[in-house]
C-alpha cells in the first residue's frame, strides 16, 4: 500500500509477481533518472493502482517510461486508475519480448508523454484497454505496435495526440479478433482511429 504523499524515485521500482500495489501515493522520477519509473519484467499476477506517476521529463533528458512491462513474458497484469504523465518516452508500455497475455490498462490517464500514452509492442494476447484517457502525447494516444490477438479497446478517449501519429492505432495485418468500441477521438493531425487485421469489429466509435 502506498500511503498518501509524494515520493521521489531515485532508481526504478521493480515490482515483483503476486503483488497488489495501490493507494493514494504519488511517485515522481528524480532528476536525471534514465530508466523507467516502475518496471515489471517477467511478472505474473500484478495490480498497480497508485494515484500518479510523474516521469519528470523536463529534468530527465535520458528518461524512459512511466510504467514499463518488459522481459520475455508478462501475464495477468493490470494498471488501473493511474495518472501517468510527463514521461520522456511512453506513459504505460506493455512489451513482452515473446508474449504478454491477459494484460490491461483500465481507467488510466496518460498525458503529455514524449512518445505514446499507452503502448503495446510485440505480441499481446487477451489485452483489455478500457475507459482510459490519453491526451497530448508525442506520438499516438493508444497504440498496438506489435500483434494483438483477442483484445478489447473499449470506451477510451484520445485527444490531440501526434502530430504525425494516430490517436488510436493498431494496423498490423496479423491482428485478429479485436473489438474497437465506443471510443472517442478528438483532434490530432493524422488518423483518429486506425486498426487493421482479421476479424476487427468497430462499434459506436466517434471521431471529432
Amino acid at each position: 500500500f502506498l500511503d498518501g504523499g509524494h515520493y521521489i524515485v531515485n532508481d526504478t521500482v521493480q515490482v515483483p509477481s503476486n503483488t497488489i500495489w495501490q493507494g493514494p501515493g504519488r511517485v515522481k522520477a528524480a532528476a536525471g533518472l534514465a530508466a523507467p519509473v516502475i518496471r515489471l519484467a517477467d511478472r505474473d499476477r500484478v495490480l498497480i493502482a497508485i494515484a500518479e506517476v510523474d516521469g519528470n521529463k523536463a529534468n530527465c533528458p535520458s528518461g524512459a517510461e512511466g510504467i514499463a512491462l518488459n522481459g520475455d513474458n508478462n501475464s495477468n497484469i493490470t494498471i488501473e486508475g493511474v495518472y501517468v504523465h510527463d514521461c520522456k518516452t511512453h506513459g504505460v508500455y506493455f512489451r513482452g519480448d515473446v508474449l504478454a497475455t491477459n494484460v490491461a490498462a483500465v481507467n488510466c490517464r496518460s498525458e503529455d508523454n514524449g512518445a505514446g500514452g499507452i503502448t503495446c509492442a510485440q505480441l499481446i494476447r487477451h489485452g483489455r484497454f478500457i475507459g482510459n484517457h490519453v491526451e497530448g502525447n508525442g506520438t499516438h494516444g493508444l497504440g498496438i505496435l506489435g500483434v494483438a490477438e483477442h483484445c478489447a479497446i473499449v470506451g477510451n478517449t484520445a485527444e490531440a495526440n501526434g502530430p504525425d501519429s494516430d490517436n488510436f492505432t493498431g494496423y498490423n495485418a496479423a491482428n485478429h479478433d479485436i473489438i474497437v468500441a465506443n471510443n472517442v477521438s478528438r483532434g490530432g493531425l493524422n488518423h483518429g482511429i486506425h486498426f487493421g487485421g482479421g476479424r476487427v469489429v468497430y462499434v459506436g466509435n466517434t471521431s471529432i
